[in-house]
């Protein structure tokens, strides 16, 4: 028709425009990487842009109306092939809000661009800037491979996302400072470098501590607070990971929710002390005095409490997985419930009582763990009630079956059995 707009086209031109002339149908024109339209002279020129990513053209489809003769541009999809590559680009479309995918270490996450990107100066800044190339290692899902190990990567996001040191317990703080280098966050790294600070040294709490009235959150980790006293003192929520409490007086102290994971407390004086829901996993406690003091729900894993005096001391609830006590006093000690695999129990006698004298373990895991069965035997109780071992053990106690059905133990079948630490996790939730 007479009122039809012509374009120009030129052969560099990789895509296409569909034009509608009017209401006579469409026709198909190449046309270059910026496309003027012919317009009468009382019309602006109206430029069309092509977008520079081909995925993108071959996505979207844009229509410019031009008033004048009712002309109308489309832009459609000529060959959309390679579907990876429409994954990985619209992962990146909306530029900073952006949701993307990265499997780290064989873990996905899914994280924004805006996250990323919050240390512009940092390593995951660079990889997504906005204005940056993005990464070419996809998985097969199209997710950006990150070769580094997700456990630390969590924390990694976290502190993105919270500007916050968040980690269990279970997890290294030396592993997330080598990601935080590796990832060049400085900020986490001045986390973590006041993490590991302690609030005081040995001689400031000794010259404050007539000033000092709670120790509540308060930061001791490998401090020396060797030959020290505190008596009837509270530490809620204190971290006093790898502290030196040698002969320490500890006397009807609290520590609840305390973390003393790897701590020594050698010869320390812990009589009536209480630890509730506290870490002590891998804490030296030997030839400690720990008459009536009270461990409940409390991780003793791989603890050792060799000589240690325990008569009258709660260990309820409990895991002492691994826990070596021998030559410990364990007369009237008790440990219902509690999760004992592995742990070597084999305490000295003490009064010429039967070193098993009163000590409860009923309804405790005792599966893998040493006990001396001969001495158990000559027990006129049923110490023992529910206390669970593997089928193979059962079998192997030196025992007249007479005084194994006296012992009122849980045999466990087959596929529950344990010989080993394969399912052992120094992390418990207490």
């Amino acid at each position: 028709t007479s009122s039809c707009v012509e374009p120009r086209c030129t052969e560099r031109a990789t895509g296409c425009i569909w034009i509608r002339r009017g209401g006579s149908g469409w026709a198909m024109a190449r046309r270059p990487e910026i496309q003027w339209l012919k317009r009468p002279p009382d019309e602006p020129r109206v430029p069309y842009f092509r977008h520079s990513s081909p995925v993108r053209e071959a996505k979207e489809a844009i229509e410019v109306q031009v008033k004048h003769g009712s002309v109308a541009l489309h832009t459609h999809s000529l060959a959309a092939d390679d579907d990876d590559d429409e994954v990985d680009e619209s992962a990146f479309s909306a530029g900073g809000d952006a949701w993307v995918r990265l499997n780290v270490g064989g873990q996905v996450f899914s994280v924004s661009r805006q996250t990323l990107t919050l240390d512009e100066h940092s390593v995951l800044g660079r990889m997504f800037a906005v204005d940056g190339a993005l990464p070419s290692a996809r998985d097969d899902s199209g997710a950006v491979l990150v070769d580094r190990d997700p456990v630390y990567f969590r924390v990694i996001l976290s502190y993105l996302r919270s500007g916050k040191l968040l980690m269990d317990n279970d997890i290294s703080l030396e592993g997330v400072k080598a990601e935080a280098e590796y990832f060049q966050l400085k900020g986490l790294l001045m986390l973590i470098h006041s993490h590991k600070t302690p609030d005081l040294t040995r001689s400031q709490l000794i010259a404050q501590r007539g000033t000092i009235t709670s120790f509540e959150g308060v930061r001791l980790m490998g401090v020396d607070l060797a030959h020290l006293s505190f008596t009837e003192e509270r530490f809620y929520k204190a971290r006093m990971e790898r502290v030196d409490l040698t002969d320490t007086n500890l006397a009807s102290c609290t520590f609840r929710k305390t973390s003393l994971a790897h701590a020594c407390l050698i010869d320390a004086d812990c009589r009536y002390a209480k630890f509730s829901e506290s870490d002590l996993s891998s804490a030296c406690l030997r030839h400690a005095d720990l008459p009536y003091a009270q461990f409940t729900a409390v991780n003793l894993s791989n603890a050792s409490l060799r000589d240690a005096f325990c008569a009258g001391t709660l260990f309820q609830k409990s895991c002492l997985r691994g826990a070596d006590f021998t030559g410990a006093v364990l007369m009237q000690a008790k440990f219902q419930d509690c999760d004992l695999r592995n742990a070597t129990l084999m305490p000295r006698e003490y009064a010429g009582e039967n070193r098993y004298f009163n000590v409860h373990f009923t309804g405790a895991d005792i599966r893998g763990a040493i006990v001396n069965w001969t001495d158990v035997g000559k027990l006129e109780k049923a110490l023992f009630r529910h206390a669970k071992v593997t089928e193979e053990e059962y079998l192997q106690i030196p025992l007249s079956e007479e005084q194994k059905l006296f012992l009122e133990l849980h045999v466990v079948q087959g596929a529950q059995s344990i010989s080993s630490f394969d399912d052992f996790s120094e992390d418990h939730s207490y």
